[in-house]
């Protein structure tokens, strides 16, 4: 039986804090989507900013937001589209204090599932994926 996993929602994206000057995530996800021949193939939306905070405290906050996008989004980007949108929202990381997320929204699990690859492959910055075997 082969057992893969299905994504659960959109991509998170982020850069781990190295103490090293660099772009905010929207400039370096259309650097990276302009300059990756893999990448070309999408057209990256301007970053669209979710007005609602998130309590990022809780348990899958990221998670249930990420599937909340997909949810949100699939009547704007049905099934062969090759848009991808790339959502900001503030997550509350304590009580007073909030972090800007971001997230990649492709049409489908299989374009989200190719984007996760080649970003994985960077250095720059790193892409989560909420699955779960089926």
């Amino acid at each position: 039986m082969n057992i893969r996993p299905v994504s659960f929602g959109s991509l998170m994206v982020f850069t781990l804090n190295d103490n090293k000057p660099k772009a905010d995530i929207p400039t370096l996800m259309k650097i990276s989507f302009n300059n990756n021949k893999q990448l070309k193939q999408y057209t990256l939306t301007d970053t669209v900013s979710f007005s609602e905070k998130i309590d990022g405290t809780v348990h899958n906050a990221a998670k249930n937001f990420a599937e909340d996008l997909d949810r949100l989004y699939k009547k704007e980007l049905p099934k062969g589209s090759k848009r991808v949108k790339l959502t900001e929202v503030d997550f509350y990381v304590n009580p007073r204090e909030t972090q800007k997320r971001y997230f990649l929204t492709a049409a489908t699990n299989d374009d989200e599932n190719k984007i996760h690859e080649i970003l994985s492959q960077s250095s720059v910055f790193y892409t989560a994926k909420f699955s779960n075997k089926r």
